[in-house]
């Protein structure tokens, strides 16, 4: 049975000369917020990042509009202001696939918000997605990378940002992850390696490798 799960957000301000917690200290959340997909399934915050005016930005999963149950929902970017009110959320779908994520989120000193994540399609496993937006949340532009090796079938590979990096004007932007590999299931929130001979089409040296993209 899968139970509703909001896309949360808690947000602490801490004043004057810092604050030591212990095993019996509590805190309670200035600021709170979260937001439920269309489908009240299953939402997700993954990563957070301050821009220049301490406003929040986020990024994850929410559920969309696809055909239940094997869509897995859409990436999702937001900002909050400093006082934890919302500005801006926009979704990135993509047609024919059956989940986007946002893994990651940056800002440069204009205050763009740029995402990597991921677009998972069938019959193929998940591709690289980068997306930037405005401080006023308009998409600039998306980018999908699919490495050579993720073109067998469903589950079979994966392509997969770990870490994003942006210079402060915004002139690069550089994401670093994992290209190929092995996986028995094409959800990467639950792929884990596995026999290749089993997972790959009988093929046994469909590996995993570093990933670096500039843009």
């Amino acid at each position: 049975m899968r139970y509703p799960v909001s896309f949360l957000v808690f947000a602490v301000l801490l004043l004057g000369g810092g604050l030591k917690l212990s095993g019996q200290t509590s805190v309670s959340p200035e600021h709170f917020y979260s937001l439920n997909g269309p489908r009240s399934v299953i939402d997700i915050g993954n990563d957070l990042a301050l821009d220049t005016s301490d406003n929040v930005l986020l990024t994850g999963r929410i559920d969309g509009n696809g055909p239940a149950p094997i869509y897995l929902g859409d990436m999702i970017a937001l900002r909050l202001s400093s006082e934890g009110v919302p500005s801006w959320t926009r979704t990135v779908s993509l047609p024919g696939n059956i989940a986007e994520e946002g893994i990651l989120v940056a800002s440069d000193q204009l205050q763009n918000v740029y995402v990597a994540g991921y677009a998972a399609t069938q019959p193929y496993g998940p591709d690289v997605l980068l997306a930037k937006f405005s401080s006023t949340g308009e998409q600039l532009w998306q980018v999908q990378y699919s490495s050579p090796t993720n073109n067998s079938p469903a589950g079979s590979s994966a392509d997969f940002p770990r870490k994003l990096h942006v210079t402060p004007d915004g002139s690069r932007v550089v994401v670093a992850g994992v290209a190929g590999g092995c996986f028995k299931t094409i959800d990467p929130c639950l792929s884990q390696p596995s026999d290749p001979t089993a997972a790959c089409s009988g093929k046994m040296s469909t590996r995993a490798h570093p990933m670096l993209l500039s843009r």
